[in-house]
């Protein structure tokens, strides 16, 4: 398998192209509160973080919504973190980080899909809001997916906090 995302030249262009921009907690809070009230989670559904950062999205669905929860980080650094979370939570079970690319993970799996699309990266990102499966919800920090809007049987938008907003779409 070519693991090229391993490669510090291609790292260096995608944290450039994709930066870490951690999503705040109160943002994360919303975020799991909205999909509990409007009965869009439940437990052991399957998450996926594209762009994990150092693991809060899928430390906090796995903690306190049971969602099995994987986190796709390219940052070393940044996984190391996640994972000590991980385990100081003792979330093992349900909660994973990997060094993996989103352009080589397979998302028709996958139930929620976190992202923090920028707008200037939706032509990276196409390829994954045509994979995800029918009924199954993607979550963008910041910017609208509104170029999607084919895809979208309903979305939403969550502002806890009016720099980080949340659209939340379910996939037709």
């Amino acid at each position: 398998m070519d693991e090229y995302w391993k490669k510090k030249s291609w790292k260096l262009k995608a944290q450039e192209d994709l930066p870490y921009l951690a999503t705040p907690t109160i943002v994360i809070e919303s975020i799991f509160k909205f999909l509990k009230e409007e009965n869009l989670i439940k437990k052991n559904q399957r998450l996926v973080d594209l762009g994990a950062g150092d693991g809060r999205v899928i430390v906090f669905a796995s903690e306190f919504y049971s969602l099995i929860s994987l986190g796709l980080e390219i940052n070393i650094n940044l996984i190391k973190t996640a994972e000590s979370e991980i385990i100081r939570k003792n979330l093992s079970d349900l909660c994973q980080v990997k060094e993996m690319d989103l352009f080589n993970f397979d998302i028709s799996e996958m139930d929620i899909v976190f992202c923090f699309f920028l707008p200037s990266n939706y032509e990276y990102c196409s390829h994954v809001i045509e994979t995800v499966k029918s009924g199954g919800i993607v979550i963008n920090i910041k910017w609208n997916l509104k170029k999607f809007k084919k895809y979208w049987k309903k979305s939403f938008k969550i502002t806890a906090d009016e720099h980080f907003p949340a659209y939340i779409y379910i996939k037709k």
